[in-house]
């Protein structure tokens, strides 16, 4: 059984990152080379979706494309990198903590600031009475 061949399209609808995007990730070498039907156009196979899939979490998380593309590299030269890859994964993880507690914080000024407008605005409704 051979493994499961996407057109372009299917990647698009697949993953929501767009034809552009795939052609760029290809171009910058973080999806491995994708083969061609005689026909000239591309297919991606169950890897190259996994692979994308992947990168859009972590660009979704606000990773760059450069350190997604050192964790690839990395990935390239086999297991010897493994502690270098867990440690890009760490640092990531420690910015993305430091974003959310920055994120809850602000998150605790919007609460106060609503809390303050809708005491103001029963107040207000008292004093029209």
């Amino acid at each position: 059984m051979s493994e499961k061949k996407y057109a372009m399209q299917q990647m698009v609808e697949e993953t929501g990152v767009s034809a552009h995007t795939l052609r760029y990730y290809e171009r910058i070498g973080l999806v491995p080379e994708v083969p061609r039907a005689p026909s000239g156009h591309r297919y991606y196979l169950q890897g190259h979706m996994e692979r994308v899939i992947f990168i859009k979490r972590l660009r979704a998380t606000g990773m760059p494309i450069q350190r997604i593309s050192r964790y690839f590299s990395l990935m390239k030269l086999g297991n010897s990198t493994i502690p270098d890859r867990l440690q890009v994964m760490e640092d990531h993880r420690e910015s993305i903590e430091a974003k959310l507690c920055e994120l809850q914080e602000n998150l605790e000024l919007i609460k106060y600031k609503i809390g303050m407008y809708r005491e103001y605005m029963i107040e207000r409704e008292k004093n029209q009475k």
